[in-house]
């Protein structure tokens, strides 16, 4: 039989995990709870915020569209120091807001 051995670091994320876990547990809404958030919420209000939602995603892959053909040089994504470079949107000003994301070893 196989046993597990937990090293100090790993006992530290299960402890995390284990806390999350319960404090979602204890703070869980109840089936009344949502029936009643669920009925505050119109679907037209629903409609609404998925329409809004969905116009923004695609303004900013269009902005992110256009200033890639205006700077055709520049790479939707890149690495660079074990960091993942993901281009996310433009500002008003132009300036290219990217994500960062750091590469697992």
């Amino acid at each position: 039989m196989a046993t597990i051995q937990f090293k100090a670091k790993n006992m530290k994320y299960l402890k995390i995990i284990l806390f999350l876990v319960s404090h979602n547990i204890v703070y869980a809404q109840t089936l009344e709870q949502r029936e009643v958030v669920k009925s505050s919420m119109s679907k037209e209000d629903s409609i609404k915020s998925i329409t809004f939602v969905q116009n923004y995603k695609n303004k900013k892959n269009k902005r992110v569209e256009e200033y890639l053909n205006k700077h055709q040089s520049t790479p939707k994504s890149y690495f660079k120091n074990n960091k993942l470079y993901v281009l996310y949107d433009v500002t008003k000003d132009g300036k290219p807001l990217y994500i960062i994301t750091k590469k697992k070893k």
